[in-house]
């Protein structure tokens, strides 16, 4: 291996790392996403409920 081809191979690591870091932050950006919509329905249902 030559030095180029080091650097390239650490290059590449650091890029696979962040790419998965931004699929976790994905994730976890739908997973708060999904809650937050699944609350506000079942808030919308109990007022719903309550108003009958």
């Amino acid at each position: 291996m030559t030095e180029q081809d080091i650097y390239r191979s650490i290059l590449q690591k650091m890029l696979d790392q962040t790419e998965r870091k931004q699929i976790d932050n994905s994730q976890d950006f739908i997973k708060k996403l999904t809650n937050e919509i699944k609350q506000a329905k079942v808030s919308t249902i109990q007022e719903n409920l309550s108003r009958h």
